[in-house]
């Protein structure tokens, strides 16, 4: 048997808990990267969808909201990830 059996996959940021960050303590190199992450995945959502009533349709068919009409992170998360990839 190898070490590669027992070997556990780092995780990514869509499998750990939620962090909020303090902007104050965090370094700027990281949320300068956060940042650009939130500029691509921007990118390809307004490329998939061309206007703002495609968008709210499409997610008005694919997630459901509770009795308040909020939508849960992780539903919203599984959803971007569905349509970037």
């Amino acid at each position: 048997m190898t070490d590669a059996v027992a070997f556990k996959a780092p995780t990514t940021i869509w499998e750990a808990d939620y962090i909020v960050l303090d902007q104050k303590k965090v370094p700027q190199n990281t949320i300068e990267s956060i940042e650009s992450k939130m500029i691509k995945i921007n990118r390809r959502l307004k490329k998939e969808f061309k206007t703002q009533s495609k968008f709210d349709k499409k997610i008005k068919e694919e997630i459901t909201s509770d009795k308040n009409g909020n939508v849960s992170v992780d539903q919203l998360r599984d959803f971007v990830l569905h349509i970037i990839e």
